[in-house]
C-alpha cells in the first residue's frame, strides 16, 4: 500500500484542473452504498416517528433545525445563543 503522505506529495505536484479531477475520483469512492450505514439510520428513523407518534418527542420547525446546525458549527458545538450570529441578530422574542 502506498504512503498517504507521499501520495499526497505526488498529487501537490499535479496540476489544478488534474488535482480536480483526483479529488472527484476519491469523493466518488467514498460514496457507495453501505448496508450496515442504511440498516442504522433507517433504525433510528423508524424509532424517532414511533418516539413522536407516542408523544415522546416534538417536532422541531425546519427553521430552528438549520438555526441550531448553524450554531452549533460556529459556536464549536457550544449551542444557540453562544454562537455570535444569533446572539446579535435574533430579536429577544426568537431568542
Amino acid at each position: 500500500m502506498a504512503d498517504p503522505s507521499e501520495v499526497l506529495k505526488d498529487a501537490l505536484t499535479l496540476k489544478p484542473l488534474q488535482r480536480a479531477e483526483l479529488i472527484d475520483k476519491l469523493l466518488a469512492s467514498l460514496d457507495k452504498p453501505d448496508k450496515e450505514i442504511d440498516e442504522f439510520w433507517a433504525k433510528q428513523a423508524e424509532s424517532r416517528i414511533d418516539a413522536y407518534e407516542k408523544g415522546l418527542r416534538e417536532a422541531v420547525a425546519l427553521r430552528d433545525a438549520i438555526l441550531a446546525v448553524g450554531c452549533a458549527r460556529r459556536s464549536g458545538g457550544s449551542g444557540h445563543m453562544n454562537c455570535c450570529v444569533c446572539s446579535r441578530s435574533l430579536a429577544p422574542r426568537d431568542r
